[in-house]
């Protein structure tokens, strides 16, 4: 980034580099006035005051300032902010700075660290803002947390899942003190500064050559410094102000969701180890297969782009706009699908559209189709995982978020993990065949434009000497737990005698197989027809005539599992007599007040919405009651679970331990109660099942593995 570097000498001179402030008075939302205390820690006498204080008290809130968001590759602690009442109407707030770059009379980290685990393995309670993300920066320095965890994202969630932002600043504004971004802003206006000086970037920015292909980057200055060049006295006030949101929000606002949804924020809570010690693991990866996956798809943009060009009949860059007035200004096309802003689309659909009617445009939209299909491969599911693999240990290490899958598309929260830097989550499951160039300069002798490519991500994952990989899925446990639920005969039917639901469901309505999954699917993820029509074949060439066949299927398809909608209307009408609120039988509450919007449509809206929630989230609690049973049986026979892919668990497992865990895994996979009968004991039950498959060499390469007559695992195929 251009921009003249400023000295470092200079930095103390910014504005805010020495402010402090030893105390204030605010009102919170209570209406209470309290009196803050700030404390910087800069001595031992300080440190060793702190501890005493610290050490004595219940209830505590622990936050940390770091070098970055990964400690397993390389961020680190750079100061501690801790919290407590410490009188009637008195919070009192200490930060303690330990690697800040330009700061003098800084405390030594082993002393601070050796601290730290006495107050947070005293008895009591300890809150976060994110006590996963703090146990990860706290193990490399030797610091473990004993106290009785109580994480404040975790419990907005529960209290309101539909919150439009969890994040502590947001929550404490909008719950604690008006303006609680004051600090925040000032820090990131200072460090934007210090960014310019030093001509970097301040946040990640993707880097592609003029034709799309990532040419990876160098770290932004978040990525390299954190907070860490940051000075102390702005730092630790906004430090002391994050630890105090976290106290109040969880002592004060949210006090009562432990006791009120006490089942879910139990195991979601507990959830939070289990999930630390996958991050901290971290995934053994093929960086060469991944580089290799680069550059192919790198040569498949190339090629496209210049076919794109050619087609043309001018150099062309794909942006939106440009697209926007190919096709609608140069072109002249009619648009055939707009956005929600009532703008002509132009994304895939609307391209598909255009070529079927106006087919003398097909091969730029095939070309067009062909890039973006590459062009997704090669950020996502390549140049990403580049960034985040750690050069001494060979591994990668995703985040998990705890949120979840939270919103989709306008579909209800479900309460699903997802994963982040990189995204493990929505790896292809199969090996994604792309419209590839495979020309001689890309594949040599015998290439032919045009043929199919094939990538697969899963081969990047690999397994290292020694170790059996155990993969188990869940078995259409969405449709199983559909069919729990509505009690539909049809369904109970099919998997009481292990018949195909599909292939049911495609003989009943006299349709085509993908058709009739997604169908099944549909009335799980809240889906209409227009969801339906655009997964039919036929529907770009006659998309009306698709939507007509689509709701006639659609309402075929509820007069044979009649029992569906009777279940969501019967639901939607509790939810309304109860104040719209729905707790599912796993504890989590769902609250969906358009249920009693005046408009049908915003109504019906929220009845999609509800069976979704009920459903998927549903089989996501149970997914996270199988990693809280798992996990511990991975690690008695010295294994591990490595991730969560939605309803698959990976473990790792010494080959010679792998018969001893693998049978009680698949038994705890298996073996729930809640389903031997009804919902709340009242008609049939569902069988859960899970299929097993195992791999030595990576995860593109697993063989099939089941349960014998004797309930042992035996080999497959």
């Amino acid at each position: 980034m251009p921009g003249a570097r400023t000295n470092v000498a200079n930095q103390f001179e910014l504005p805010g580099t020495e402010t402090w402030l030893d105390g204030e008075v605010v009102t919170p939302k209570s209406g209470r006035p309290l009196t803050l205390r700030y404390n910087l820690v800069r001595t031992p006498e300080a440190l060793m005051a702190m501890r005493d204080v610290l050490v004595a008290t219940r209830d505590i809130a622990w936050d940390t300032e770091t070098s970055g968001l990964k400690a397993a590759l390389g961020a680190r602690i750079c100061g501690h902010a801790f919290a407590a009442q410490t009188g009637p109407g008195e919070i009192s707030c200490w930060y303690v700075p330990i690697r800040h770059h330009l700061a003098v009379n800084q405390l030594p980290v082993p002393l601070v660290s050796q601290v730290a685990v006495e107050i947070l393995t005293a008895p009591g309670r300890c809150g976060y803002a994110h006590a996963k993300f703090e146990w990860q920066m706290g193990r490399p320095d030797g610091i473990a947390a004993t106290r009785e965890a109580h994480d404040v994202l975790i419990l907005a969630l529960i209290a309101n899942e539909n919150e439009p932002t969890f994040q502590l600043k947001a929550l404490a504004d909008k719950y604690c003190l008006p303006g609680a971004r004051t600090e925040e802003k000032a820090l990131e206006a200072w460090m934007r500064a210090d960014a310019r000086g030093l001509g970097m970037h301040y946040k990640p920015v993707r880097e592609t050559d003029e034709i799309g292909i990532d040419l990876g980057r160098e770290p932004s200055y978040l990525e390299r410094f954190g907070y860490a060049r940051t000075p102390i006295g702005l730092c630790g006030k906004y430090a002391c102000r994050d630890v105090f949101y976290t106290l109040y929000l969880w002592l004060v606002h949210y006090h009562a969701v432990p006791n009120q949804f006490g089942e879910v924020y139990a195991r979601d809570s507990q959830l939070q180890a289990v999930l630390h010690e996958m991050e901290w693991a971290g995934l053994p990866v093929n960086e060469a297969a991944i580089r290799s996956a680069h550059d192919l798809t790198g040569e498949q943009i190339r090629h496209w782009r210049k076919r794109l060009s050619e087609l043309i009949g001018r150099d062309f860059d794909p942006t939106d706009d440009n697209l926007h007035k190919l096709f609608y200004d140069e072109y002249r096309y009619p648009p055939l699908k707009y956005t929600k802003s009532k703008a002509p689309s132009v994304d895939e659909e609307a391209r598909k559209l255009l070529a079927a009617k106006h087919p003398e445009c097909k091969p730029v939209v095939d070309a067009l189709n062909a890039l973006a299909d590459v062009s997704k491969f090669h950020s996502t599911y390549s140049a990403n995982f580049l960034r985040y693999i750690s050069t001494d240990t060979g591994c990668i290490y995703p985040s998990y978020n705890a949120m979840g899958e939270r919103k989709k598309g306008g579909v209800a929260v479900t309460g699903r993990l997802a994963s982040q830097d990189p995204n493990i989550q929505n790896i292809p499951r199969d090996p994604v065949h792309l419209i590839g160039c495979r020309c001689k300069k890309c594949v040599g002798e015998g290439g032919v434009i045009g043929e199919s490519l094939v990538v697969d991500a899963r081969a990047y994952f690999t397994v290292e000497d020694g170790i059996t990989r155990l993969l188990v899925d869940f078995g259409q446990i969405e449709l199983r737990v559909l069919a729990w639920f509505t009690q539909d005969p049809n369904l109970l039917n099919a998997y009481h005698n292990g018949l195909d639901v599909h292939a049911m469901t495609e003989a009943m309505l006299s349709i085509d197989r993908p058709t009739a999954k997604q169908a099944n699917f549909l009335t799980i993820y809240g889906g209409t027809e227009m969801a339906l029509a655009v997964r039919m074949p036929g529907y770009f060439e006659d998309p009306d005539g698709t939507r007509a066949r689509a709701k006639q299927i659609l309402a075929r398809f509820f007069e044979k599992y009649a029992s569906i909608k009777q279940f969501e209307h019967r639901m939607a009408a509790q939810m309304v007599r109860n104040g719209c609120v729905y707790v599912s039988p796993f504890g989590r509450p769902r609250r969906l007040l358009d249920l009693r919007a005046p408009e049908e449509w915003i109504r019906a809206k929220a009845r999609r919405k509800m069976m979704s929630s009920i459903v998927s989230g549903s089989s996501a609690d149970l997914m996270k009651l199988a990693m809280l049973r798992t996990a511990p049986i991975a690690k008695k026979a010295g294994g591990a679970l490595k991730k969560s892919i939605h309803d698959e668990l990976v473990f790792d497992i010494p080959t010679a331990q792998f018969e001893a865990a693998a049978n009680p895994i698949l038994e705890a996979m298996t073996d729930w109660p809640i389903f031997q009968r009804g919902p709340e004991g009242f008609g049939r039950g569902i069988p859960i099942e899970a299929k097993a498959e195992i791999t030595t060499t990576n995860w593109s390469e697993k063989k099939a593995f089941a349960k014998a007559i004797d309930g042992r695992v035996t080999r497959i195929g």
